[in-house]
């Protein structure tokens, strides 16, 4: 840029030196902002692999989580419904559920894949929890990646995607974006309501 600047001096007026100033300014913002990203996310690797922890973090928001922590406050956000879509289940995708509202009803979209998720397990849970509205429907096969809507067809309706199973949140690097249009799932989540019930064994 310098060099340039130097060697076309008598073509550049002062009002573009002065626009060039200005875009420098704040690309070197932009370049302050992304290492410190950067640094975030190195900082967050390190700790992620670091046994000694005991800690089973994943990303939202661009922030280091807990991973329990941030499925909870996911899950504690619901006022009428939760639809959690995950065909990999297991004890653990039901415990972040312990904390939601009494009238919120959840629906888990799952085909149970390695059957996890055992019907021992789920009852159990019930008795632990017996305010918690709980039922099961299959995917059949439609879906791959993980996915959590809250209160469907309201005005206040989040979707999430998650880059991992909630069962195995934090056991490998993973995160949880919020979606910017949650309508982009409607299609889906209206073919997920017509299939059967996923029977646990």
């Amino acid at each position: 840029m310098k060099d340039y600047i130097l060697d076309t001096q008598g073509t550049i007026g002062q009002a573009e030196l002065t626009k060039l100033a200005i875009q420098t300014n704040e690309n070197t913002r932009s370049i302050r902002r992304l290492e410190a990203s950067v640094d975030g996310l190195r900082s967050f690797m390190t700790n992620f692999y670091d046994e000694h922890l005991g800690r089973e973090l994943l990303l939202m928001d661009g922030q280091v989580t807990e991973a329990a922590a941030a499925y909870e406050a996911i899950y504690s956000s619901a006022k009428k419904t939760i639809y959690v879509i995950d065909n990999y289940i297991g004890i653990k995708t039901l415990l972040p559920l312990k904390g939601i509202g009494k009238n919120v009803a959840v629906t888990i979209f799952s085909d149970n894949i390695g059957t996890t998720l055992r019907k021992s397990e789920r009852e159990e849970f019930q008795k632990e929890y017996p305010q918690i509205r709980l039922s099961f429907q299959k995917t059949c096969s439609k879906v791959h990646d993980r996915f959590i809507v809250l209160d469907y067809e309201t005005k206040t309706a989040k979707g999430f995607y998650c880059g991992c199973s909630g069962k195995d949140a934090g056991k490998k690097v993973t995160m949880i974006a919020k979606m910017a249009d949650v309508q982009i799932v409607s299609p889906l989540m209206k073919s997920l309501m017509g299939n059967p019930k996923l029977i646990l064994r």
